[in-house]
């Protein structure tokens, strides 16, 4: 009997669900009486933007059905110019409203197509193996499955707001990498636009100045750029405590300004300078400078980096040099294409390094990320440091796709004493 009751009522709840569907996607279904169409209709025929029942009224005492209503509904819109800023409003709303009937009719509701023009939806799907030797003993392997998602609205012309998710599966560890459904939920939240003859972002967002070989992360903050040939950035926020990989560092202030220069058509050079108040150390500074160029000729691109840091309590100066060479480049939509890299990295202990999160997710603190990457932290860095290089290649199989191996070698750790090699296969989906 119990059975019985529970299955009618999951049946009878199916269908309370299922029965409005059925009746949207049938366009000869009544519209049931009391809908506000009615209303609206009367409204737009007492005024003269609807023709009617043929002798200009319209008495909404008989059901209609979606057809019969869309059909209404484009007659209104083809005498839109003539209708003041309500009725329009409400043309607008009854179009939306039928706007799979209208499509039927051939006919494009372009408030719609103007709202889904200002949305943009970017998805990533990244299947990725990843191994890590140390000491010639595997440490750390990580194999996942990650769904990046960013949504980009554009407000108007000027300004648009970007958000940004992550959704990860570990395949050894489904569990791991997943607190609450997500790997990293608003790992970009932000407004950019136009203000004062330059280009503002406010908010949460992705900021690798000059080469990355100082910082490549997520900034919290605001970010300024101006000019065009030459030009300048300048950014203020403050580091996160996983940024700095120390608790007692958390919310820390961030100043930065970077200047890029065009040289010709094919060429840069670029330089920045970063200040990090470290609080641990008296309220003290760690600064950072990186100056770096890039040219390329023909299907060779060849960029080039050095920096150095003075970090806080401490009177030595570290120095850090990165440079890559690219032959070709994959674009996702050329099937077929692809490219070939080498890169170099020099970072001694102590000295900046990239600092990209997404690229190290769960990875022990003295393993390397996809270019080594060591945050810039005194108490942090003093157990590590790398010296080597980095080859692999991308290739397109498929149009929106993109596969990427590379093998990385070389000595990890204080003076450089400990052997590393870590080696990474992935393929990507965008959509």
């Amino acid at each position: 009997m119990k059975k019985s009751l529970v299955s009618l009522l999951a049946l009878l709840f199916v269908l309370s669900i299922a029965g409005p569907a059925f009746a949207s996607g049938n366009p000869f279904v009544d519209v049931p009486a009391g809908h506000w169409s009615y209303a609206a209709v009367k409204k737009l025929a007492n005024e003269g933007i609807i023709d009617g029942e043929g002798d200009g009224s319209f008495h909404g005492d008989k059901t209609l059905s979606r057809y019969e209503f869309a059909v209404m509904v484009a007659k209104a819109m083809a005498k839109s110019d003539k209708a003041n800023a309500e009725e329009k409003a409400l043309i607008d709303k009854l179009s939306m409203e039928y706007a799979k009937e209208l499509d039927g009719l051939g006919i494009r509701v372009k408030a719609l197509e103007e709202k889904a023009k200002k949305l943009e939806l970017l998805n990533t799907v990244r299947v990725r193996y990843q191994d890590c030797t140390d000491k010639g003993v595997s440490t750390y392997d990580d194999f996942h499955i990650n769904l990046d998602t960013t949504w980009i609205y554009h407000v108007n012309n000027n300004w648009a707001v970007t958000v940004e998710t992550e959704l990860q599966r570990q395949f050894k560890y489904p569990d791991t990498e997943n607190v609450a459904g997500w790997d990293a939920q608003g790992e970009q939240i932000n407004a950019k636009g136009n203000l004062l003859g330059g280009k503002v972002t406010l908010g949460k967002y992705q900021y690798t100045p000059g080469y990355g070989l100082v910082v490549d992360a997520k900034a919290n903050g605001f970010a300024y750029s101006f000019g065009d040939k030459v030009k300048t950035t300048l950014t203020y926020g403050h580091l996160t405590e996983s940024d700095y990989n120390v608790s007692s560092n958390a919310n820390l202030p961030y100043k930065a300004a970077e200047v890029a220069v065009a040289i010709g058509e094919t060429s840069n050079i670029k330089a920045d300078y970063q200040i990090v108040t470290d609080k641990s150390v008296s309220g003290q500074n760690n600064k950072y400078a990186e100056i770096g160029f890039d040219t390329a000729a023909g299907n060779l691109r060849f960029e080039a980096a050095a920096a150095q840091a003075k970090v806080a309590g401490d009177s030595a100066t570290y120095r850090s040099y990165y440079s890559k060479l690219q032959y070709k480049a994959a674009n996702p939509s050329l099937v077929g294409s692809h490219d070939l890299f080498i890169k170099y990295h020099k970072i001694p202990t102590n000295a900046a390094a990239n600092l990209d999160e997404s690229e190290n997710p769960g990875w022990a603190s003295s393993v390397g990320k996809e270019q080594y990457s060591t945050p810039m932290n005194v108490s942090l860095l003093t157990d590590q440091g790398f010296k080597g290089i980095h080859v692999g290649f991308d290739y397109v199989p498929m149009e929106n796709s993109k596969f990427s191996a590379w093998y990385m070698t070389g000595k990890n750790g204080t003076n450089f004493a400990t052997d590393l090699k870590v080696i990474r296969a992935q393929m990507e989906f965008y959509f």
